[in-house]
């Protein structure tokens, strides 16, 4: 590409990403949900750094979306909507990709294999990453070093084709012990495999990418959050780390429900934000946090069951007692957001 040409293709991304900055761009999660992301959300820079054969961290509250961003990034087909505008945007990408939870691994060799009696004797088959390397991966450096020169011409003259090869792990800050993390680290640091309790199978070469989701920040849990481990400086700086933002949940449900419903969920956001106000603050603990993960399903039950605004929009401060002093708290934050309305009692 020349000069020229690449100047060019910077101005235009640029340009782009300007005039797009409030459109929601629409990425596959792989399942029911949609992810609506602007243009100066993380994930972009992440699946930059993917195709750069590098590992990717999302960190931040539970319920602000780091999970369906690592979704997301594991769909081959979101690639042309990450990639557009870049100089990458011609690049056919193709992911293989395995969910590892480390949460249930209680010693570092349960990433590799299960153990199995049959007969009274007991033997290992591959588990895991294991059983994904053997796989996938090449059983030769020759194969292997071709794989990766061809990735490189790719990048490079930004059109071709590009495999890459993915762990997903999510809730990478709950694991049993701190030491799983560290083991699991050989896996995304090696491109050399090779499993001594099999001798039979031979060595792997491939290089296998991480994305990984933590409540937890570098080197402590977050407050509440009592089962995260934290993640370890040494773990940590493996990955290129994103913080996610919370979600702009008018914008994301006004895009998913017709135009009639938008005043009850400008409503609804309203007192989701001021509840989670309440709670910063140290008011109305039992909520816990508030979410998509709660509001998106209060809209639909208006919208498809027919529930009251004001019914439906109590389901977020349905954990406060009513002859609790916090409710008086809650009745306050129903009546300033949606006046005081008659209830009209739905019937379940």
């Amino acid at each position: 590409m020349s000069s020229m040409t690449r100047k060019k293709t910077e101005e235009r991304f640029m340009k782009e990403t300007m005039e797009s900055c409030d459109v929601l761009v629409a990425l596959d999660t792989g399942g029911a949900d949609v992810l609506r992301v602007q243009r100066d959300d993380p994930i972009f820079s992440a699946a930059l750094d993917l195709l750069s054969g590098r590992n990717v961290l999302f960190i931040g509250p539970t319920g602000s979306g780091k999970s369906l961003r690592s979704l997301s990034l594991q769909i081959s087909g979101n690639y042309p909507s990450l990639l557009a505008g870049t100089r990458w945007e011609n690049i056919e990408v193709e992911i293989k990709s395995i969910e590892i939870d480390l949460i249930t691994v209680l010693a570092n060799l349960e990433l590799n294999y299960d153990c199995v009696i049959e007969n009274g004797t007991s033997s290992k088959i591959p588990a895991n990453i294991a059983a994904f390397i053997l796989l996938n991966g090449h059983l030769s450096k020759t194969e292997f070093m071709a794989e990766k020169k061809r990735n490189e011409t790719a990048l490079r003259n930004g059109l071709g084709k590009i495999i890459i090869r993915v762990l997903h792990v999510d809730d990478f800050d709950r694991t049993q012990h701190p030491s799983i993390q560290n083991s699991f680290m050989k896996f995304i640091e090696n491109q050399r495999h090779t499993f001594h309790w099999n001798p039979k199978d031979p060595e792997r070469y491939l290089n296998l990418q991480c994305v990984a989701s933590s409540n937890s920040i570098c080197g402590t849990s977050q407050g509440k959050y009592i089962a995260a481990k934290g993640v370890d400086l040494a773990v940590y700086n493996r990955f290129f780390v994103y913080h996610v933002e919370e979600q702009m949940y008018a914008e994301i449900l006004k895009n998913e429900f017709a135009p009639q419903y938008h005043g009850f969920i400008e409503k609804l956001v309203n007192l989701s934000m001021n509840i989670k106000k309440e709670i910063t603050e140290g008011s109305l603990t039992g909520v816990g946090e508030i979410s998509l993960r709660q509001i998106r399903p209060i809209v639909e039950q208006h919208i498809h069951a027919g529930v009251p605004e004001i019914q439906a929009a109590r389901k977020l401060l349905s954990a406060v007692s009513k002859i609790s002093e916090e409710n008086i708290r809650v009745e306050f934050l129903i009546n300033s957001t949606f006046g005081k309305v008659q209830l009209r009692r739905f019937a379940f």
